[in-house]
């Protein structure tokens, strides 16, 4: 054999070589690159991250004050019906707002319904990278794609991937094309998906000073959303339709 052969059998082992030693290495992360930035093109939502949110509450405004679920909040209308189920709560206006407040105990587990039904594997991954938390949502609402690279752990490619993953099936259940905020708001803090002004339904994830998860739907104004959030508090007594202290008791109020 010439050495020129030799040679050419040498480059070609190194490139098989060097081949199997990238797929080894590199291959979970090459994949998850490619299909999650292809992703990303179609569903440009995916690139969002939370931009600051001031909670302000008009002051002055009459309304009314509701308790469910341990929690109590104010909202800035008098005439309102109430539907309420064993895991949730509806709130309507007479002029067609309305508010979901769902039961904490209840509340939609994101590992579970995306991609960890399997209890073992949940544990798993909140062992290795934190549990249900605020921290954990604020890791999933600034995921992006541009964060991926194939050159990065295996590890951090598997954490960064299932952030993005959690993070797309949030988008796709809201209408957080039109704006993603995050809030802190005295001991609360939290995430706003959706603009109101944008009209469609505005997904609120708040979290206490215990870091207990809340979440509401709303088809309201900022106004609306904004007071909810500044009277939010746990629930000292149950209220049933009562007005706000700064409106005065009517004999058509109960």
């Amino acid at each position: 054999m010439s050495s020129r052969a030799v040679v050419i059998l040498c480059v070609i082992g190194v490139i098989v070589l060097s081949g199997v030693v990238f797929v080894i290495f590199f291959g979970v992360q090459t994949v998850a690159v490619v299909f999650l930035k292809k992703q990303a093109v179609t569903m440009p939502e995916m690139s969002l991250v939370p931009a600051q949110l001031n909670v302000v509450s008009p002051t002055g405004m009459p309304g009314r004050r509701f308790s469910y679920f341990g929690y109590e909040f104010e909202l800035p209308w008098l005439e309102v019906e109430e539907e309420v189920s064993e895991s949730s709560v509806r709130i309507l206006s007479a002029s067609g707002k309305f508010v979901l407040f769902y039961d904490p105990t209840q509340q939609f587990d994101l590992l579970e319904e995306t991609v960890m039904p399997n209890p073992g594997a949940r544990d798993e991954f909140v062992a290795q990278f934190g549990s249900m938390g605020y921290e954990f949502y604020k890791r999933v609402f600034n995921a992006t794609p541009d964060q991926l690279s194939i050159f990065m752990s295996r590890r951090e490619c598997v954490e960064v991937t299932m952030r993005l993953a959690m993070k797309s099936m949030v988008i796709l259940t809201s209408d957080s094309g039109s704006g993603l905020y995050a809030f802190e708001h005295g001991e609360l803090r939290g995430f706003q998906l959706g603009d109101p002004a944008a009209g469609g339904m505005v997904i609120v994830h708040i979290f206490d000073a215990s870091d207990q998860h809340l979440e509401f739907s709303f088809a309201a104004s900022q106004d609306d959303i904004n007071r909810l959030i500044d009277t939010l508090k746990p629930a000292e007594r149950s209220y049933e339709l009562q007005v706000s202290p700064e409106v005065p008791v009517s004999s058509d109020v109960k």
